[in-house]
C-alpha cells in the first residue's frame, strides 16, 4: 500500500470517496481500501 495514502487517510486528509478514486487509478488495491477504510470497495456501475 502506498503508505503516504494510508497516512493521508488516518490524518484525515483524504476520505472515502477520494480512496476510492486511488483504487480506480490503481494507486491502491480494492484488498488495501478494505483495509484502510474498514468496508468493501465497491465498483462503481459504468
Amino acid at each position: 500500500m502506498d503508505r503516504f495514502v494510508l497516512m493521508y487517510y488516518k490524518m484525515g486528509l483524504f476520505d472515502k470517496p477520494t480512496m476510492q478514486l486511488f483504487v480506480q487509478a490503481g494507486e491502491i488495491t480494492a484488498d488495501e481500501y478494505k483495509q484502510a477504510t474498514g468496508e468493501d470497495y465497491v465498483a462503481p456501475a459504468e
